[in-house]
């Protein structure tokens, strides 16, 4: 009978009762392509539940992000890149990396991984909406983000958001 309820309390805790399962993935593709060169990358978001690239808002100096609170108790902020070029790449090799504050000590955290892009116009190609999880809970208030991707480097002073 306790073999029985061990298994039920398995079941349960896979379905997301438990927890709410693993931290949400990237989209991430096989390898960086080489294609064309990148004019330029931005980064922004897109919006919330659609995830359309075409959607697409510019991250603007001085603007904000909103926390989010995953289910396990993990804080992240949800961001996307796009890219602009003669021929963009599809797999775009990219890190994105943020400064901040948690408790009063200066911490970074960053993300290294190829994300698949998507055309967004002639010459635009955008990722679906990416998570940089934090190690630690960020103190609300200005970070520094940067976003190195195709050789071109974009650096916005924003503001943390609960």
């Amino acid at each position: 009978m306790n073999r029985w309820l061990m298994v039920a309390a398995v079941l349960v805790c896979q379905g997301g009762i438990c927890g709410g399962g693993g931290p949400p993935s990237n989209d991430q593709c096989g390898g960086p392509m080489l294609r064309g060169p990148i004019d330029a990358v931005e980064v922004g978001t897109l919006p919330v539940g659609s995830g359309d690239p075409a959607e697409f808002t510019a991250l603007a100096e001085g603007g904000s992000l909103t926390l989010i609170h995953g289910p396990q108790g993990g804080v992240m902020v949800a961001l996307a890149l796009r890219v602009n070029g003669s021929d963009p790449p599809e797999c775009l090799g990219q890190k994105t990396q943020i400064s901040y504050q948690a408790g009063g000590a200066a911490l970074q955290d960053s993300v290294t991984v190829p994300l698949a892009t998507y055309a967004t116009g002639p010459g635009v190609r955008t990722t679906h909406t990416n998570y940089l999880i934090f190690d630690a809970f960020p103190d609300a208030g200005p970070v520094v983000l940067t976003v190195e991707a195709g050789g071109k480097t974009i650096t916005r002073h924003i503001s943390l958001l609960r």
